[in-house]
């Protein structure tokens, strides 16, 4: 099933965790355009971690570092929902 054709009640809900603006922004039209339900951007790992405790995405797009820090805490805790997980980065170490 395309993802374009989905309708509101199964709208797939993708968190986005990044903390430069544009990109964030960049993230956010292509996966809404894609007929997603973006949730986010967050810019902090503190920010998405609280958004998970209500939210129940079904995907997450995360930055490698975030503004306070690495990511995996939160990767461990949507990991542990059985949220699939796609990271990205600009840092080449």
């Amino acid at each position: 099933m395309s993802l374009s054709l989905l309708n509101n009640s199964d709208c797939i809900k993708v968190i986005v965790a990044e903390d430069e603006p544009l990109i964030a922004w960049m993230l956010e039209d292509a996966l809404s355009g894609m007929g997603l339900e973006v949730v986010g951007p967050f810019a902090t790992v503190a920010e998405a971690s609280t958004c998970v405790l209500s939210e129940d995405p079904q995907l997450a797009v995360l930055d490698v570092d975030l503004a306070d820090g690495a990511v995996y805490p939160l990767a461990d805790a949507l990991h542990k929902k059985n949220v699939p997980l796609i990271f990205h980065t600009a840092n080449t170490d």
